[in-house]
């Protein structure tokens, strides 16, 4: 006995209905206004086209709404002023207790400029100009 895959396709829609693994002997048949077509690719919500199984369109792509794109930029903006502040605190506790070297000042001051630009980044915009970190 040979099983095949098939589609059954409703004849008022012209889609696809199920799929149904059949000999194709009698004793099965697809209920009235269906057809049944072999198929090892068709899956539900296929087209039935001018004798042949078509997939669907693919959905169309909604844009993310200005509050999404704000709030998706506002999370990832606070993930990297986090990010800066935890690498900044190292040396603002030497530069704070006076014994900072010259390249801890010059450290220090290259994060705080990428704090402040990050505090500065267009969070509404769709591909924001992030500022790159120091050593970047």
């Amino acid at each position: 006995m040979n099983m095949s895959n098939y589609a059954v396709v409703d004849l008022a829609t012209n889609t696809v209905v199920s799929m149904v693994v059949w000999d194709g002997n009698p004793g099965w048949s697809p209920d009235e206004g269906q057809i049944a077509i072999e198929s090892d690719t068709a899956s539900i919500g296929w087209l039935y086209v001018e004798g042949e199984l078509v997939a669907p369109p693919p959905p169309p792509v909604t844009p993310p709404t200005l509050e999404e794109i704000t709030a998706a930029n506002t999370a990832f903006q606070s993930m990297l002023i986090y990010q800066a502040s935890q690498a900044m605190a190292p040396v603002l506790v030497s530069l704070q207790l006076g014994d900072a070297t010259d390249d801890e000042t010059v450290i220090a001051k290259e994060w705080q400029a990428y704090y402040r630009a990050l505090k500065l980044v267009d969070v509404s915009a769709v591909n924001p100009d992030w500022p790159r970190a120091p050593g970047v």
